[in-house]
């Protein structure tokens, strides 16, 4: 399979208000309608060149998913006529969601995620072997030429992007803090935001049950909590605008919304709207 360029899933708005245009960076155009798209097309097509297991099977994998990365990756894999994901959820999650999981081919294994896991405890909620692989740590910059665009096409002051797993967040600030014509006065300030309440509607974004953490605050990138308030406001506002969204993509708006106040005109803003899970049928863009 071959990886789609960046224009494949982007889209852009333009919004006025009291500090000036904001830009919207909406990552919503793949078959399964969220920024994980990116990450599942690159995953998938490095798992297809990994080596068989020891039995001549293919090596199985897993991941923990809030829904969102589950849905695109098993697409991908379906695709490519890969093996089916194995997906450990808590037991928690809504029905609609492990629906959605089941319709697509996922492999569902539930569990109480309270605690958190460790990589081969998550193997082994699964039923997989050391042979087998868990994606949930796994991380490749898959998101570098989003921050490139971004950059070049922007020189924002500002970037707003929603933070769950934190790879997103992780990617622009890593891939920025290496461009050699940058100060760090130049950087854009990034502003991850998350949520630690697990009662919330952005409950996409509540990863404390990883067993990781990308949250490590620096001079130009920042984690912010979210405000419940403001993401009904910020949902609300993007729909009106006929953008595509759910609760957890609406979360780097609702975090410009958190810091309005504070910007002053004339400031360049990028908002990073990851997007709306749906099932590829559901998309106008399938191939």
């Amino acid at each position: 399979m071959s990886i789609p360029s960046l224009s494949f899933y982007l889209t852009e708005d333009t919004i006025p208000t009291p500090v000036g245009e904001v830009t919207v960076v909406s990552l919503n155009q793949g078959p399964t309608g969220t920024h994980k798209d990116i990450k599942a097309a690159e995953l998938v097509e490095q798992y297809t060149t990994w080596p068989d297991r020891p039995d001549g099977q293919r090596p199985q994998l897993c991941i923990i998913s809030m829904g969102s990365c589950a849905l695109a990756v098993q697409h991908a894999l379906r695709q490519a006529q890969q093996p089916s994901l194995h997906v450990v959820v808590s037991h928690l999650m809504a029905q609609h969601r492990r629906t959605m999981l089941a319709e697509i081919g996922c492999l569902l294994h539930l569990t109480n995620l309270s605690h958190g896991l460790k990589p081969t405890q998550i193997k082994a909620v699964a039923g997989l072997t050391d042979h087998d692989i868990d994606l949930t740590s796994y991380h490749t910059r898959v998101y570098a030429q989003l921050a490139q665009h971004i950059l070049q096409q922007h020189h924002p002051d500002h970037v707003y992007v929603p933070y769950g797993t934190g790879q997103l967040w992780a990617d622009l600030a890593e891939t920025w803090a290496q461009q050699p014509q940058l100060t760090p006065a130049q950087q854009p300030i990034l502003h991850g935001v998350r949520t630690s309440n697990p009662q919330s509607q952005a409950i996409k974004l509540y990863s404390d049950h990883l067993p990781f953490a990308r949250a490590i605050d620096s001079e130009n990138a920042h984690i912010m909590e979210l405000e419940e308030a403001a993401l009904m406001i910020a949902r609300r506002q993007l729909e009106r605008l006929a953008i595509d969204v759910e609760n957890s993509g609406a979360a780097g708006w609702a975090g410009y919304l958190q810091n309005e106040r504070y910007h002053r005109p004339g400031e360049r803003i990028v908002v990073v709207n990851t997007g709306r899970a749906r099932l590829p049928s559901e998309s106008s863009d399938q191939q």
